[in-house]
């Protein structure tokens, strides 16, 4: 248990045993102050158990949180990610990557009138950070992004030497079927230099 809390349930008890009225050998005891004292001893085992419930309420939040939190490193990132951005000549891009084990990423990008895809390599660290360059047919790009908690999704940006999108991948299967992309995007997506 934490000190903290020790100490705290100590001064509790302290305070509720300054209130309960002691006797010495001779005295007369009054049957008001005796139930008096067993008031105060109930009373203070109430307050107790209630602090003790919200403390363990407390602790078990915050380890839940733990628990589901992802422990960073090529396991969390291996499998297929997405996501849709505007692209630099303002149509909406699908953008598919499957971060492979040993490092080597396959991935495509596909518009309402194209389709382009390559290879490249990916790295991660204690951090969640996740590098990878994309070789494609004209150029590398590079990919800089950090792996939420939950492991279903990196916030990051594409660069491409000139110029960068941000965006957000998330965790999905390997999208196989589409008719055509969505004629807007989320506002979270911008293209920058």
């Amino acid at each position: 248990m934490n000190k903290a809390v020790v100490i705290a349930l100590l001064l509790v008890s302290s305070e509720a045993l300054a209130q309960i009225k002691s006797f010495k050998s001779g005295d007369r005891i009054n049957a008001d102050e005796m139930n008096q004292n067993f008031q105060e001893l109930v009373d203070e085992d109430a307050a107790l158990k209630q602090r003790t419930d919200t403390l363990v309420n407390i602790l078990e939040g915050k380890i839940d949180r733990l628990e589901s939190a992802v422990t960073c490193g090529s396991s969390a990132v291996v499998g297929w990610w997405f996501t849709i951005v505007e692209n630099f000549a303002g149509e909406g891009e699908l953008v598919q990557t499957n971060f492979k084990q040993g490092g080597t990423i396959d991935w495509s990008l596909t518009t309402n009138t194209s389709r382009e895809s390559g290879s490249g390599t990916w790295t991660t660290d204690n951090y969640c950070t996740v590098k990878a360059t994309l070789q494609g047919e004209y150029a590398a790009v590079y990919l800089l992004a950090f792996l939420a908690s939950d492991g279903k999704t990196m916030t990051g940006y594409i660069d491409n030497g000139a110029r960068y999108k941000a965006g957000t991948f998330s965790r999905s299967r390997y999208i196989r079927n589409y008719d055509r992309l969505p004629s807007e995007f989320p506002k979270t997506n911008q293209i920058g230099s």
